[in-house]
């Protein structure tokens, strides 16, 4: 807010004559800070005078004194001492005459001082070798006399110089403090008129600053919801212009497509071009035109790439918000869509899938009741039941017995995978003990190992028991048997183990026959898999019973793998939950409880 102008015209005189009045009163202090710094100058001038003049007499003496102890003793050392006293006596006149060559009125005073001082050097010199007598000393006296005097008249001129030296750097000092005080009392008048004129506007100013504070909070605070929304919405919100520059980019991008909104922005149109599924190119840039053609909001759905590499849909919905050609600015949201086009895709999968259960379950039905009557009469057949049959009607009659049960085992493998595949196989898991039914399995294939020349044993130790539905668990090992049997060759061997190892119970089924390649260990639990080998049986089997197998042991809480490789046999191993008796589970559960 602007002063009123006479507030304003005032104020300004009076600040101005307030800044000057210090200005004045500096310039006058610095000329008397120099002439009371030369007043000092010249006070510690005179007093270093005064003390030369104090030193020549004291040289003199001490010179004096050393000439009278070597007419007594003739020491050297006292000679020597003389001639030092002399030497240090000229040399401190010369220092004074260069001291005082500015002040002519000392120049006379200091003329007899030296006149006097090489008199009495004359005269000590002279008197040097001859022993001490009354009239020597009476001259060394009166020159001693000569000098105090000189030294008195010289002494009495610097101490006027000092006094009037002295008197100067006194006056300058009270006229500055007067000065000083006075140029401080003005300025704080000045200072006090200058407060009262812009105590009214001040306090003006401070309301209207408040009341601008008060906006900045409720913009500050406008702006912090708004930014709370977009980073609370599960979305990101976009502002782009039509030439494909991208005003704004909320936070939310980087969580849907991993890249920062700095990244995107500095990419440009680029970015899209090279992470947009090349299928949805075309649609996206059809719908970008629309959006800006005036044509309403527009929504899209494409598949982007993320930065991990993962294709994700994203679904664009947007609005035109102004102007129009390559300036126009259109607003819009960017939501994740993947989550729902995979429960859409799991839906029709599903969908399917149960209507491939039906249809099997359908036609698996229809085809029993032909079959069972086909399996029948081929055994009536067989036993001569219509009469005696010569040798090749009983081998088709057999035939047709084996191809019958053939297709029987292949619509109840596809009906006992379709239920595991769709949760409806009920499981009923007991405590079993593994050698029975270890026993049963191989009891079934005893005939058939022995008509190949397979040696079939079980090594299962007793006491060993399992929780497993028991005719599943049934089914497990005739799977497992069933395929070694017929992939051993005569002459083989069979074996069916099993060891507790923790909490598990490991069953191994190991044969002596062609074996697995080990890029084979996982695919040959896949649906309809048959490893291919050499021997005739290869392509017999229906490829659903190691599937089954898996689902079944996975299904109980166990796992199944093989050991194997060409030409040394295989080793089938799953795994069971060790069985215990009923009771104690139950007072273990308890006791966790």
């Amino acid at each position: 807010m602007k002063l009123g102008w006479r507030t304003e015209t005032w104020s300004g005189l009076l600040l101005l004559l307030a800044l000057l009045l210090p200005v004045g009163i500096y310039q006058a202090a610095y000329r008397a800070a120099r002439q009371l710094s030369a007043s000092v100058g010249g006070a510690n001038h005179s007093q270093e005078v005064m003390l030369g003049l104090d030193q020549v007499q004291l040289q003199m003496v001490r010179a004096m004194n050393a000439e009278r102890q070597y007419q007594l003793s003739h020491d050297p050392a006292q000679r020597q001492a003389y001639e030092q006293a002399v030497a240090a006596t000229r040399g401190e006149l010369a220092r004074l005459r260069r001291l005082t060559n500015d002040n002519p009125k000392e120049k006379p005073a200091l003329d007899a001082l030296q006149t006097a001082t090489e008199s009495q050097i004359q005269n000590l010199a002279r008197d040097l070798p001859s022993p001490a007598s009354s009239q020597t000393s009476l001259a060394a006296l009166r020159s001693a006399q000569a000098v105090r005097q000189g030294a008195e008249a010289s002494m009495a001129e610097e101490r006027r110089l000092l006094t009037e030296r002295r008197a100067i750097g006194a006056s300058f000092l009270r006229r500055w403090s007067r000065l000083f005080w006075g140029g401080v009392i003005a300025s704080v008048v000045l200072l006090l008129f200058i407060f009262v004129l812009l105590a009214r506007e001040v306090r003006r100013r401070r309301r209207a600053q408040e009341e601008l504070n008060q906006s900045h909070l409720q913009l500050q605070a406008s702006w912090q919801h708004y930014d709370n929304l977009i980073a609370h919405v599960p979305a990101a919100v976009w502002s782009a212009r039509a030439d494909g520059r991208i005003e704004f980019l909320s936070p939310y991008m980087e969580t849907l497509t991993g890249y920062t909104p700095l990244e995107i922005v500095s990419a440009g149109a680029e970015f899209w071009r090279k992470n947009l599924h090349a299928d949805d190119r075309a649609g996206a840039e059809a719908s970008w035109r629309d959006l800006f053609a005036g044509r309403g909001a527009t929504a899209l759905e494409f598949r982007m790439r993320h930065r991990d590499g993962q294709w994700i849909w994203l679904q664009a919905q947007g609005r035109a918000a102004s102007g129009a050609g390559p300036g126009a600015v259109a607003d819009g949201v960017l939501y994740d869509i993947t989550a729902a086009k995979r429960r859409t895709e799991l839906d029709l999968q599903e969908r399917g899938f149960r209507f491939k259960n039906d249809v099997l379950a359908s036609v698996s039905h229809e085809l029993r009741t032909p079959l069972s009557a086909i399996l029948g009469f081929s055994d009536l057949l067989s036993q001569g039941a219509a009469g005696p049959l010569s040798q090749d009607q009983r081998d088709f009659a057999r035939h047709i017995h084996a191809s019958g049960e053939h297709l029987l085992a292949l619509i109840n493998d596809i009906l006992d995978l379709s239920r595991i595949e769709a949760g409806q196989l009920r499981l009923r898991a007991v405590r079993v003990r593994l050698e029975e039914s270890v026993n049963e399995a191989v009891e079934i294939f005893a005939a058939q190992a022995q008509d190949k020349g397979v040696a079939l044993r079980s090594a299962c130790p007793g006491g060993v028991a399992v929780w497993a539905d028991p005719l599943r668990l049934r089914q497990i090992l005739c799977n497992l048997l069933g395929n070694a049997v017929k992939f051993t060759a005569a002459g083989g061997a069979i074996e069916v183990s099993a060891a507790v190892e923790g909490e598990a119970v490991r069953v191994t089924v190991r044969d002596t026959g062609t074996g697995i390649a080990p890029e084979h260990h996982e695919t040959i639990f896949d649906r309809f898999r048959q490893v291919e080998n050499t021997t005739r049986q290869a392509g017999e089997g229906t490829g659903l019973g190691l599937a089954i197998t898996r689902h079944l042991v996975l299904r109980q809480g166990g796992r199944i793998w093989v050991e194997s490789r060409l030409g040394a046999g295989s080793a089938f191993h799953f795994t069971l939950p060790v069985g215990e008796d009923v009771s104690s589970r139950d007072r273990g559960n308890a006791a966790a409880g």
